[in-house]
C-alpha cells in the first residue's frame, strides 16, 4: 500500500465510514458546545467529555488526512482543533465579551469539521459508485 493510497482511491468504503462517525461526533459536539453555552448548570463534566473524545476523533482524521496524501485538509483540521480548543479555555457560559472570540473561533472550527465531514461523504462515495461502474 503506498502512502496515498488509503484516503485517494483504494478505500473508498474508508472514506464513507470516517465520514459517517465525524458526522456523528459532530452531532455530538453541536449539543455539548450549546449546553456548555446556553445551559446554567454548574457542571459541564460529560460536555467537555463529548469535545475532548472528538477533538481526538478528529485529531484522528486530521492524522489520516496528512499521512496519506491529503496534507493540506490534515493541517488545516490540526489548526481548527487547536483553535477550538483554545476557544473552550476562554468560552464562559453565554457570549460574554469575554467569550466572544473563543465563541467564533469554536463555531469556526465546528464549520470547518462540518464541510469536512461533507467532502469525506461525497468523495468516498463518488469513488464507490465510480468503482461500480467499472
Amino acid at each position: 500500500m503506498t502512502r496515498t493510497s488509503l484516503y485517494a482511491r483504494g478505500q473508498p468504503s474508508l472514506l464513507v465510514r470516517d465520514g459517517l462517525v465525524s458526522f456523528g461526533a459532530l452531532l455530538l459536539v453541536v449539543a455539548a458546545f450549546d449546553d456548555i453555552t446556553t445551559d446554567n448548570a454548574t457542571d459541564f463534566t460529560a460536555e467537555y467529555v463529548i469535545l475532548l473524545i472528538s477533538a481526538e476523533w478528529f485529531g484522528y482524521v486530521a492524522f489520516k488526512l496528512t499521512r496519506f496524501g491529503r496534507r493540506t485538509l490534515g493541517i488545516l483540521s490540526f489548526v481548527a482543533i487547536a483553535g477550538a480548543t483554545w476557544g473552550q479555555l476562554v468560552l464562559d457560559q453565554g457570549t460574554t465579551q469575554r467569550g466572544v472570540a473563543g465563541y467564533l473561533v469554536t463555531a469556526g472550527a465546528i464549520v470547518w469539521f462540518f464541510g469536512l465531514t461533507t467532502s469525506l461523504l461525497f468523495l468516498g462515495w463518488r469513488d464507490i459508485t465510480r468503482a461500480r461502474r467499472g
